[in-house]
């Protein structure tokens, strides 16, 4: 996985309405960087070489391990705007909401609730779809029990 940044050279299709890089010289996007960052080493701690985890995604209609899609260099986190929802997922680009780092920002678990988004977020990578559960069933496996809600059914996430 990248992070989309000014710069990286990453192009966002029009179709990913509301995902924009990450601007380093931004004071609040600094805050967010260091959140994903963060996220993305707690993500390596809890997730990877996770038996569970890794079942868990296989289980998914891509079949492909949690290892290999957080390896997998053409999927790329992103900003997005929309307040309604704490991620998206279109294609290969990942996003978070700038309402979600705002309330990451608020919580001693900042680091571990954009993490769990990041993992939900791959699951929709992996062919987990919006008409079920699995994207928020993948959690707990994934070492991110706390954040599980069953009700939820990503209408929206």
């Amino acid at each position: 996985m990248k992070v989309n940044t000014l710069g990286s050279g990453h192009t966002l299709t029009s179709l990913a309405q509301g995902f924009k890089p990450f601007d380093p010289k931004d004071g609040f996007h600094q805050k967010c960087l260091a959140l994903v960052f963060s996220a993305l080493i707690l993500m390596k701690t809890k997730s990877w070489s996770n038996p569970k985890c890794n079942v868990a995604f296989q289980d998914l209609p891509q079949k492909r391990k949690f290892d290999d899609v957080f390896s997998d260099d053409s999927i790329w986190i992103n900003l997005v705007e929309l307040d309604a929802v704490m991620g998206q997922q279109f294609g290969n680009d990942v996003a978070v909401s700038k309402q979600a780092f705002s309330d990451a920002l608020k919580r001693n678990d900042g680091v571990d609730f954009i993490a769990s988004i990041l993992v939900h977020e791959l699951a929709h990578v992996n062919g987990a779809t919006m008409n079920d559960n699995k994207a928020e069933s993948i959690l707990p496996p994934c070492g991110f029990a706390a954040y599980y809600n069953p009700h939820s059914h990503d209408k929206p996430h």
